[in-house]
This record gives structure tokens, sequence and C-alpha cells, in this order.
């Protein structure tokens, strides 16, 4: 209707057909911003009573101009684009600012009038109503194992994960992937082209998180 209004006043070179056509698209644009709006607010609102964050942060995702990944690092004077440099610079960046703790002054626990934990019992049971309150939504760490799956098939899981538990207890040695993390660079503010801002977000597996809850 908008573009028959504008052809209509443009063919008839009326002042008035002009001005209608011109109120007429302003109105409309202020129209498709209302319930462009009402529209986010809503499928935000229900994501957040949901407790499913992902529509969400889909959409702040969708604002920003590079929506598909890291943008160009600048190293040296020059922007890189390769993926594997772009991982490289990112890697030394965080690598330089990460804190070694000292360890030298941490008092040792043996000889003091502490008593010694007493023998930690995992049931199936409890592991089965952790399982079950896993959000499904959330990503899954290094070991590739969805939360979704987890939860969905808690009663047929909890035996193994309980197992896995407590031998994990028992031979105090962690699986591989328990210890790993997929590392994300995540945009603070400043230039989206200097490594130093973007701060390190950890991914690890869900299991030992069930494991530490128990603990």
């Amino acid at each position: 209707m908008k573009h028959r209004m504008y052809r209509k006043a443009k063919k008839s070179e009326s002042p008035a057909a002009m001005a209608a056509f011109k109120t007429f698209k302003k109105n409309t644009a202020k129209q498709q911003k209302r319930t462009r709006w009402i529209y986010v607010y809503k499928f935000v609102t229900q994501a957040f009573e949901e407790k499913n964050t992902k529509p969400f942060w889909k959409f702040v995702k969708s604002q920003r101009q590079d929506s598909f990944g890291i943008p160009p690092l600048k190293k040296d004077g020059q922007l890189h684009v390769d993926s594997k440099v772009k991982a490289e610079i990112m890697l030394e960046e965080f690598k330089s600012v990460f804190t070694q703790e000292d360890k030298s002054h941490i008092p040792s626990l043996y000889g003091t009038p502490y008593s010694s934990i007493s023998d930690l019992h995992i049931s199936e049971e409890g592991v089965t109503k952790l399982l079950n309150e896993l959000n499904p939504n959330k990503a899954s760490g290094p070991d590739k194992i969805p939360c979704r799956v987890l939860k969905e098939l808690a009663a047929e899981l909890a035996s193994v994960v309980t197992a896995l538990f407590r031998q994990t207890l028992e031979n105090v040695i962690l699986p591989i992937d328990w210890t790993e993390a997929i590392i994300s660079p995540v945009y603070k503010k400043g230039n989206v082209h200097l490594a130093s801002n973007y701060r390190a977000v950890s991914l690890t597996c869900v299991l030992p998180k069930v494991m530490e809850h128990i603990v």
C-alpha cells in the first residue's frame, strides 16, 4: 500500500498527496518499530520465565555487526583474519594475564587438631535427583554429553554415573575430560580488533559439577 501511495502521489504531483504519503510512511515505520519491540519483549520474557536464556542471547548476538564469530584481530599493527592465527593471538593474551597462585604459604593439614572427614557415601537416588534437576538447555563440555541426555535418561544413567563418582573418589583420579575446558573469548568493551578487550570463559563438563555439588 505504501508503494501504491508513493506512485500515485508522484504521478499526480500533488503536494497534499505527497504529504499524505509521508505521514503514512512515518506512521507505518513507527508501528513496525513498536510491534517489533513488543515481539522481542514477549519472547525474551517467556524465555526467562522458562529459565531458557538462549533466545535472549541469540537476539543479542543478532544485533552485533560481527555475528559470525571473532572479528579480525590486530597484532604488530596488522589485522589477521585466519581462524588459527586469531586463536593463537587469543591464547597468547589469555596466558599473559593468567594468575599463577603462590602455594608456598598454604598451611599443612597434617598434625592439626581437626578430625578427618568421614567417608562420603554417594547414593544412586541422590544422583538421580541431581540429574533430574539439570537444565537441559545448558551447553555440554569437552565430554560432549548433552545435559538433555543426562536429564531425560536420569533413571537409566544414575547407576553408571554413581559408580563413576565412587570410583573417582576411591582412586583419586579424574577422567581426562573433567580436567579440560572449552575456552571461549567473550567481548567486553573497546576495540573489537584487540585481543585484550576479550575475556576467557571456560566451558567445563557437567558431571564433575554434579559430583562437586555432592561433595
